[in-house]
């Protein structure tokens, strides 16, 4: 691909394979190639744009949007062509019109299915060309006016954008997990809404805990009135996080936690999910045993301790599944459960997030987005 950094560019990856450019052209753009395909829409417009691919696409198809009503559709081709190449761009005349996108462009991926891409030229800022993926009659909320913001945030986005937490595995996720993912997101609004006022917005996180790849679900959101530093959370006596962690077996959703600590222990060499919290008075932990994105119960630990003057007869109790351990010893069995931290409890059984872990919540995603991506994932996939 030429550069083009002296003039308007606006380059967006539009698949794994495929990154386009929209150059808004100067005369010196021509120096660069030998030849061009050119469509002219309206001769009385003198603003020219170039549509400069990395690879070369197949059916492209320049388009007219519909988007007066509250759904996007394709009205019509504009101008089509066989192969759209990097050493051969596409130069046409173009001219912004309104607050909604009205222009869009489609081609056939490396995987031979139907690409649609909206654009619209953003004249506030950074003076750029904004792109939102739909599927051809995206349905949106109704808004007074429409903003490209608001599609691009529930437009779907690459799968790798979501965290992935792993121990250095590739991620492997099939299409019906990422479905049942989906579900999975769509299913937990309500569930969010008893929690938080910012039900709309969540925290998304690929666990692999084994090693193998295959992710767990993680969802996460927090109470308003959380504290922030930059782009992070961080930890503060008003802050409280939720958490829902949900594996899937044999087409069945496994759904490991509701606001509980989560983390990692090793036993004999094994990497088991541990779930629960044990105060300096007691609790319990949960293992779990996690192969291909699949919990199965390995064993729970309950742990007691009370001080003397905690119990009736003024005798100190530490015990560990009703077995009696000196406290020496009990304390010494609790220090080495759990090894890895995601989202410990604090003494008030409130959820915070490790700072080792803290990293994998870097953003917020609307949920909406979040379940179009895994149903595109699968759709593709």
């Amino acid at each position: 691909m030429q550069s083009h950094e002296a003039m308007f560019t606006s380059t967006f990856q539009a698949t794994d394979e495929v990154e386009i450019s929209i150059v808004m052209i100067t005369d010196a753009f021509f120096d660069d190639y030998e030849s061009y395909v050119e469509f002219c829409e309206d001769y009385a417009i003198q603003q020219r744009i170039a549509f400069v691919p990395n690879i070369i696409l197949h059916d492209f198809r320049f388009i007219e949007i519909n988007g007066a009503e509250i759904e996007f559709i394709v009205e019509r081709d504009l101008f089509v062509l066989d192969t759209l190449h990097p050493e051969q761009p596409l130069v046409m005349t173009w001219m912004a019109r309104g607050s909604a996108p009205h222009r869009g462009i489609a081609f056939t991926d490396e995987n031979g299915l139907n690409r649609y891409f909206m654009f619209h030229y953003d004249a506030r800022g950074v003076c750029a060309f904004r792109f939102a993926e739909f599927t051809g009659d995206l349905t949106l909320e109704c808004y007074d006016r429409w903003d490209m913001r608001h599609i691009e945030s529930i437009s779907p986005m690459p799968i790798y954008h979501i965290p992935f937490w792993s121990n250095g595995a590739p991620l492997y996720l099939s299409a019906e997990r990422a479905s049942a993912f989906a579900e999975i997101v769509r299913s937990v609004e309500d569930r969010m809404r008893d929690f938080t006022t910012n039900y709309t917005m969540l925290y998304p996180v690929l666990i692999d805990v084994s090693g193998d790849g295959v992710p767990l679900l993680l969802l996460v959101t927090y109470r308003d009135g959380i504290q922030r530093q930059g782009s992070f959370s961080v930890f503060s006596s008003n802050t409280e996080y939720s958490n829902l962690l949900f594996g899937f077996a044999d087409g069945e959703v496994q759904q490991l936690t509701w606001n509980t600590a989560i983390s990692i222990t090793e036993v004999e060499g094994e990497q088991l999910l541990t779930v629960g919290w044990v105060s300096d008075f007691g609790g319990y932990y949960d293992f779990y045993r996690i192969q291909s994105g699949a919990a199965t119960f390995v064993m729970r630990k309950t742990f007691v301790s009370l001080q003397t003057w905690h119990t009736e007869d003024g005798v100190a109790i530490h015990t560990i599944n009703d077995v009696d351990f000196a406290p020496e010893e009990y304390w010494e069995i609790r220090e080495t459960i759990p090894t890895t931290q995601l989202m410990p409890m604090w003494h008030s059984a409130q959820i915070y997030v490790s700072p080792e872990f803290i990293h994998y919540l870097f953003d917020l995603f609307p949920i909406e987005r979040v379940i179009r991506t895994f149903e595109n994932f699968a759709m593709r996939n």
